[in-house]
């Protein structure tokens, strides 16, 4: 069975954001197009945000799944970790109140 490297995004016990890396399994689908189970989703948004643009620190109340679709993103924690996603990375934001996924 095969498997597709996915990025986490928790609140750890210590209250602070950190990045940890699972793998999603992927037994379904046929050789030429592996899938992995079906995940729940609330719903689906697209964001554009122009070359350069950051953000302040911040929180999210939900789950959310971020796949960059073009260019790169780079998030830094406070920690002063921070990491470089490029077209078609999978983060995964975990629930503030859930560190482990």
């Amino acid at each position: 069975m095969s498997t597709f490297k996915n990025v986490i995004l928790y609140t750890d016990t210590d209250g602070y954001a950190k990045f940890r890396e699972a793998d999603i399994a992927l037994p379904g689908g046929s050789p030429k197009a592996m899938l992995s189970e079906l995940f729940p989703s609330d719903g689906f948004q697209v964001r554009h945000s122009p070359p350069g643009v950051s953000s302040d620190f911040h929180c999210t109340t939900t789950a959310q799944w971020l796949v960059v679709l073009s260019g790169e993103m780079e998030i830094g924690l406070r920690d002063g970790s921070k990491r470089t996603f490029k077209a078609l990375s999978l983060i995964h934001i975990s629930e503030p109140t859930r560190p482990e996924r």
